[in-house]
């Protein structure tokens, strides 16, 4: 029998269906380490499940040429079509829903599911129990929308934005942020984004002189 610990190729094995399974439990995180130790020639497809998990489109897209064929339509169609990727509620029966999404949070932070953590600190940002903490959860999803490269996610970002700078009474800068998420949530075809940038720019007509 062979030692899996000094056979290259049985680790290899090992590495591939353990990665495959961290894939199935929605852990980008174990996957990724896993295939950081295969030969380069076995990581390609892998990496694209990593980074389709992760909603990274960044990563995602110098992977296209080193593709099987089906794995790279399903990688050329994410690109194309981006999920509209929900805004997480806290668990049914939450005693405190903010800490109670915060606990998700962490969980997707663990896991290396960036832009559903990206969604989770947007919606974290509008139960935040201070303005303050708010700004900072925005912050975490600019930031992490920033690295990913997801039209509609940017866009989603550039509204809340848009709503944090009128909240703290940034009308000039409201505005700007708010003209930016309309556009980009037109180009990306993300609907929840334009709603929230033309409240904002409604808001902002109705201030009195």
């Amino acid at each position: 029998m062979s030692d899996l610990t000094s056979d290259p190729c049985d680790a290899a094995v090992m590495n591939t269906l353990m990665a495959r399974r961290a894939l199935d439990t929605g852990d980008a995180t174990t996957a990724l380490a896993l295939v950081d130790q295969l030969p380069a020639s076995q990581q390609p497809d892998l990496l694209a499940e990593i980074w389709l998990l992760a909603g990274s489109h960044t990563a995602l897209r110098p992977l296209l040429p080193r593709l099987s064929p089906a794995l790279r339509e399903r990688a050329q169609a994410f690109l194309a079509d981006p999920p509209r990727r929900p805004l997480p509620i806290p668990p049914a029966g939450a005693a405190d829903p903010y800490t109670a999404l915060g606990a998700t949070a962490d969980t997707l932070a663990a896991h290396g599911r960036a832009a559903e953590l990206a969604m989770t600190h947007l919606a974290l940002s509008e139960l935040a129990p201070r303005s303050d903490w708010r700004a900072v959860h925005i912050e975490h999803a600019a930031s992490l929308a920033m690295g990913l490269g997801d039209p509609r996610l940017s866009a989603m970002v550039r509204a809340f934005e848009a709503e944090r700078d009128l909240l703290f009474g940034e009308h000039d800068d409201a505005r700007e942020a708010a003209d930016a998420a309309l556009a980009a949530a037109n180009d990306a075809d993300e609907p929840r984004a334009a709603e929230r940038a033309e409240r904002v720019l409604h808001a902002l007509d109705d201030l009195p002189d």
